[in-house]
């Protein structure tokens, strides 16, 4: 993270792990999507992104919380990236997870 920041046009995603302060980052949108489903029984699938700064980061940095609620319960997962001019949903399913067609 740190190498790309210090190189010009060079844009970074990678997985985050959560943690209690990403949690509580994330609390209203999390609260929202298991709203949604309680109220439609229908799978909801949440995006929602903000500036974070880890012990060890230089720099904050954008965070991008997926939740997906659904019968089977809530899944939450993050991303972290330096690329601002993709929207929430796009840099989440269309460029962090194309990753993995392109590592194949």
């Amino acid at each position: 993270m740190d190498w790309a920041e210090t190189k010009h046009k060079i844009g970074f995603i990678t997985g985050l792990t959560g943690n209690e302060l990403l949690g509580k980052l994330s609390r209203t949108t999390i609260e929202s999507a298991k709203r949604e489903f309680k109220a439609c029984q229908k799978p909801v699938k949440r995006y929602h992104s903000f500036s974070y700064k880890a012990a060890s980061w230089q720099h904050y940095q954008r965070v991008v919380v997926k939740v997906e609620v659904s019968d089977k319960g809530s899944n939450v997962r993050y991303i972290v990236s330096n690329i601002r001019c993709i929207r929430t949903k796009a840099l989440y399913e269309n460029a962090y997870c194309a990753r993995a067609g392109a590592e194949l």
